[in-house]
């Protein structure tokens, strides 16, 4: 893997929390290249956390943007929470965000049943294509 982000596209290593998972580790990381998805990270971080494959249709990578206390007070910036699709790239995502005073942090979360089903249809949908 490592070769493949030096010779070919790119990447790097990105934390993801996942204390919702086990609140002993907070969080864990992955080397990852520009090519791998959100669904890739999220079948990497369950193994890493235990959880068992057949769970991976529950949970999202979810990216927080959340800007330092100046920000929040003098301009009324909020916290931003964005889901990724199964097919971006963190990386890639990560990267493309605008510079901010405070943290941009990735969180492994259990999805809500409306973006499961979602997921479903669009899975479903793209079968029949």
């Amino acid at each position: 893997k490592l070769l493949l982000i030096k010779t070919r596209d790119g990447g790097g290593t990105l934390k993801i929390y996942g204390e919702s998972l086990n609140p002993d580790v907070p969080y864990k990381t992955l080397l990852m290249s520009n090519n791998d998805t959100a669904e890739y990270a999220v079948r990497e971080i369950l193994d890493k956390y235990g959880v068992p494959s057949t769970e991976i249709d529950n949970y999202c990578l979810v990216l927080v943007i959340m800007p330092d206390k100046q920000e929040r007070e003098k301009n009324g910036t909020q916290i931003k929470e964005i889901v990724l699709d199964e097919d971006q790239s963190p990386i890639s995502v990560l990267m493309s965000q605008p510079p901010i005073k405070g943290n941009i942090s990735y969180q492994i979360r259990r999805c809500t049943p409306q973006l499961v089903a979602a997921r479903q249809a669009k899975k479903n949908y793209e079968l029949q294509m």
